[in-house]
């Protein structure tokens, strides 16, 4: 359409093709990025500990925290849990959630990764950093039920976290409390 090729348009229009497509190369790179992490919906035939796979997401961050001077703290307690799930899905979401905690990071502080049972026998898995917070209508949309429609790669990126934590049944929330 820019060529002309379906008829004269002018440099408004022009403008906002180039927009439209510059955002989509973006998004269709940010989902190849993070290897394909919404594949077509299939029963899950793996049974994953949740408790462990963050930990192995914290030695794959530990170097880019070390570079931001954060100090990654680990905190697990209680037996194995598992589920049934898309091991590298649940992977990938939580590199990309921990990835996403520095860059919102003003500052060095801890990266805190969490697992624990609730009393509910509820497992909960939880990232938080000392110094990081999000601006308050990312977080909005980020939270909402439809998909993100944004030029911010972050906010893409937690909307891919919030979407494969919501495919596998499980809830997902943000929270801005500074320190």
């Amino acid at each position: 359409m820019a060529d002309g090729s379906a008829g004269p348009i002018n440099d408004e229009q022009r403008k906002y093709l180039g927009i439209a497509f510059m955002n989509s190369t973006r998004a269709v790179d940010q989902l190849n990025s993070v290897g394909d992490l919404l594949p077509p919906f299939e029963h899950f035939s793996e049974r994953v500990d949740v408790v462990a796979l963050p930990c192995e997401n914290v030695k794959l961050i530990k170097d880019r925290a070390q570079a931001h001077g954060t100090r990654v703290e680990k905190r697990f307690v209680g037996e194995p849990s598992s589920i049934m799930a898309d091991k590298q899905q649940l992977s990938a979401a939580f590199f990309l959630m921990m990835s996403n905690i520095l860059k919102a990071a003003h500052s060095p502080g801890r990266l805190i990764v969490e697992a624990f049972d609730r009393k509910t026998s509820q497992l909960t898995v939880r990232f938080s950093h000392d110094n990081a917070s999000i601006d308050p209508e990312q977080l909005s949309r980020m939270l909402g039920a439809a998909s993100c429609r944004t030029e911010d790669d972050s906010e893409l990126d937690l909307c891919l976290v919030r979407d494969v934590v919501r495919l596998h049944g499980c809830h997902f929330s943000l929270e801005n409390k500074l320190g």
